[in-house]
C-alpha cells in the first residue's frame, strides 16, 4: 500500500519518498524481492502519492491505481482483482521486513499444510 496522505506525519511531502539511504517505498520493496517468497510485487498507489508512483515507475515497480479514497476501499479495489493468496503490507515498514516476510510466508505454507505456526515474534 503506497497512496496515502501521510497527514498524520505533517510532511510537506510524501512520506513514502523520505529516505534512509534510499526513498523508504525502495527498501520495502527491495526487503520484499530479496526475501524471494513472492511471484510478484504489486504496490498500490492514489493520486495522493504521484511522487510515488512515478519514483516507482521509474524503477520498473509495477503499480495499480486506485481512488484514493481510504485504505479499505483502495485495497478491496485490488483484491476484487486478484483470484491468489496476497500478502499485503504497508509501504512504510523498513528494514527488519524481509526476515519476518520469509517468516511470515513458511507459516502461510505450514498453514495450508495443516501444520502448527511458528512464532513471529522470534525473528
Amino acid at each position: 500500500m503506497a497512496g496515502g496522505k501521510g497527514t498524520r506525519m505533517n510532511l510537506g511531502d510524501e512520506k513514502l519518498l523520505l529516505e534512509y539511504k534510499k526513498p523508504i517505498i525502495l527498501q520495502v520493496v527491495d526487503s520484499l524481492k530479496n526475501s524471494n517468497c513472492f511471484s510478484k510485487i504489486i504496490t498500490i498507489t492514489s493520486p495522493n502519492s504521484p511522487k510515488t508512483k512515478k519514483l516507482l515507475q521509474e524503477n520498473n515497480i509495477e503499480t495499480f491505481d486506485t481512488l484514493g479514497i481510504d485504505y479499505v476501499n483502495d485495497l478491496n479495489s485490488i483484491l476484487k482483482t486478484i483470484d491468489d493468496d496476497v500478502l499485503v503490507t504497508s509501504g512504510d515498514y523498513l528494514c527488519w521486513i524481509k526476515k519476518l516476510y520469509r517468516k511470515l510466508y513458511i507459516n502461510i505454507i505450514l498453514k495450508k499444510l495443516g501444520l502448527v505456526f511458528l512464532s513471529l515474534l522470534n525473528f
